[in-house]
């Protein structure tokens, strides 16, 4: 896909659906060694890094399940989850592309293990696929969803036929037996898991899961973007968005221009990804807030991840800048698949331009993209903002389930639970939560 710019009115803006490649000369992620190299084990925990183990647990109604715990992300568990994605709405993070740039980039650096599991029913159909990574923490070894934050949800794929089978004591049976036979592990801590899976409640929450700190949001949209506005939006809103759209264009001199492209332009997707990561900073120092996008791993991993998808066809990358006399203004990176679109990184810079709404005209942009090329729904991600909440979006909760096998996990994992329990309470109360954001970051600037 070549990159499309627009010289003059951003309102005028538009794609080039171009479907060839272009390749430019920039440098992509180094994948010569996929595989995870071997990490110090516990001597309490006696099963190698790599072991392959099997083991067939009997999940009630679902009847018995072969359970494959492997230590590594290889072909046998990448076939089931391939197969189970496109059988049900499992999150686009959570594709195989994403799963191998993940243990490539950060967690082969950082000598993490896994645990790479996979179903299969009695004909050998898949019917299970669940990615953990394991976490020395306060004593005992905790396996988390694998890819923490950087992935919007960690749906498990399953099975529709297991899902409809599978009840809440079955679902526990089986990540017991997961912990068991694997012997790496004294607890599974499952975080931000949707309340629904293949279509149904989800039956590995059970009764003792806490709302996680940010619900996901998202919305249907359609071919006729003029309609959606229209519906979405009052008369006086528009207003407002044309004039914020006229002043971008004067702070430009009639030159505010709109960069949309795929991961196929490596240079304007590395461009924009390092504009993301230099608005973020400034942000973040602004209130005193650590940068979690200044870590070098996670960076190659986003890099990685985005030019795995493309390159296997799983998913289409789209980077979007909107450019103000020359200089970045707004930055929006995301992936679609299969009719659905999924934001995964926005921001915004500074100064002047602020003034003008450029996120909201920059959103306005890439959601008329989308519409014209068939998305049904955006998936704005994790995290509330009034930028969000003016499109009428869809909630839908996410939650984080632990399980403890062995007493000494406990500590690490109470931790986990009452961190995630004090974040949601001090979001619920948002004059509390806003005050205290305020005050952080005016303690902050005062001391700089």
């Amino acid at each position: 896909m070549r990159r499309h710019t627009s010289a003059g009115s951003i309102a005028n803006a538009r794609i080039d659906d171009d479907s060839r490649r272009v390749r430019s000369g920039a440098a992509r992620p180094d994948r010569s060694q996929d595989a995870p190299k071997s990490a110090p084990r516990d001597a309490d925990h006696d099963a190698p890094q790599d072991a392959i183990v099997c083991s067939r647990v009997v999940a009630g109604d679902a009847g018995a399940i072969d359970l494959r715990i492997a230590g590594t992300v290889d072909e046998t568990f990448l076939s089931a989850l391939k197969a189970l994605r496109y059988d049900q709405a499992a999150p686009l993070t959570g594709s195989p592309a994403w799963l191998t740039a993940w243990v490539t980039q950060v967690m082969r650096p950082c000598g993490r293990d896994g645990l790479f599991i996979s179903g299969h029913d009695a004909a050998g159909r898949p019917v299970l696929a669940l990615a953990l990574e394991i976490v020395q923490r306060l004593g005992g070894r905790v396996a988390v969803s694998l890819g923490a934050d950087a992935f919007a949800n960690h749906a498990i794929a399953l099975d529709p036929t297991l899902a409809a089978a599978l009840d809440a004591d079955a679902a526990e049976a089986l990540l017991v037996e997961i912990m068991r036979a694997s012997r790496q592990i004294d607890a599974i801590l499952l975080r931000n898991v949707p309340g629904d899976v293949a279509g149904r409640e989800n039956p590995f929450l059970g009764t003792r899961a806490i709302r996680a700190p940010n619900d996901n949001f998202e919305r249907s949209i359609g071919p006729d973007y003029a309609a959606l506005y229209t519906a979405t939006f009052s008369s006086r809103e528009r207003r407002n968005h044309a004039r914020q759209r006229r002043r971008l264009d004067e702070l430009g001199d009639g030159a505010a221009r709109l960069i949309l492209t795929s991961g196929s332009d490596a240079t304007h997707a590395a461009r924009t990804l390092d504009t993301f990561y230099a608005f973020k900073a400034q942000q973040l120092a602004e209130i005193g807030a650590p940068d979690p996008f200044a870590d070098v791993q996670l960076r190659a991993f986003y890099a990685d991840a985005l030019a795995r998808a493309e390159d296997a066809a799983e998913q289409t990358p789209l980077f979007a800048l909107l450019e103000v006399a020359g200089a970045p203004a707004a930055v929006l990176i995301g992936v679609h698949e299969r009719g659905r679109f999924t934001t995964l990184m926005s921001a915004i810079g500074s100064g002047p331009v602020m003034r003008t709404g450029p996120g909201e005209v920059l959103l306005q942009a890439v959601m008329q993209t989308l519409c014209a090329r068939g998305v049904t729904v955006f998936d704005f991600g994790p995290g509330e903002s009034a930028q969000k909440l003016r499109w009428e979006l869809k909630p839908y909760a996410l939650y984080d389930r632990a399980l403890v096998l062995r007493a000494r996990a406990w500590p690490a994992v109470a931790m986990a639970l009452s961190a995630t329990w004090l974040r949601r309470r001090a979001k619920a109360k948002r004059g509390t939560y806003a005050l205290l954001f305020r005050a952080r970051a005016f303690l902050f600037g005062r001391r700089r």
